[in-house]
Parts: C-alpha cells; sequence; structure tokens
C-alpha cells in the first residue's frame, strides 16, 4: 500500500504551487493513518459530489485557498481542501493537518 504522509510544513510552503481552478472529476478513496476508511467521495464535476453509497451532495470550491466547502450530503459539515497530487483533506473543524487523505 503506497501512503505518505506529508509534513504540515512540506504541505503550507506548497500551498500556492496547488492552486487549481477546479478539482479533476474521480473518484477519492479515503485513508487515515495509512488505512482504507471504507469511505469514499466521487467529485462528479464543479459543483457535485457523490459519497460511497452514490447519495449526492453539492461543494463549492475556492481556487485561491483550495478550501472546499460541502454545502449538502453526507459530507455537509466536514471541512476539505484540494491538495493536489496527494488529494482532497478532510477534517471535522479548520484545521492545517488533515488526518483523513483521500486519493
Amino acid at each position: 500500500m503506497r501512503r505518505f504522509i506529508l509534513s504540515v510544513a512540506l504541505l503550507a510552503m506548497a500551498g500556492p504551487a496547488l492552486a487549481q481552478s477546479a478539482i479533476p472529476p474521480k473518484k477519492y478513496s479515503c485513508y487515515g493513518s495509512g488505512h482504507y476508511l471504507f469511505m469514499d467521495i466521487t467529485i462528479k464535476d464543479a459543483g457535485n459530489y457523490a459519497d460511497g453509497e452514490g447519495k449526492p451532495g453539492k461543494y463549492r470550491y475556492d481556487p485561491k485557498t483550495q478550501a472546499i466547502t460541502f454545502l449538502s450530503g453526507s459530507f455537509q459539515g466536514s471541512i476539505g481542501k484540494y491538495l493536489g497530487k496527494t488529494g482532497i483533506g478532510l477534517a471535522s473543524k479548520p484545521t492545517t493537518f488533515w488526518a483523513t487523505v483521500c486519493d
């Protein structure tokens, strides 16, 4: 299993380089501490996603900060950030450390 944990400092320094106008549509599988969490998120397009069971939801993405706001669906209330090739970081409150990363 290929799992690498990037240091918070490295992610903070890489932040501006990760700016992208949209999150690439695909299925992102979620891991915590290197273990699959049996949780997935599929980015359908700019503004729509589905959870691992196919339940739809809406999100808003800010390319300047890479912040993801889940407006509805299973991930509503979660904090997200697009981390470039690393995937999507998820947390339950604002943070700079992403214990759950979906790639």
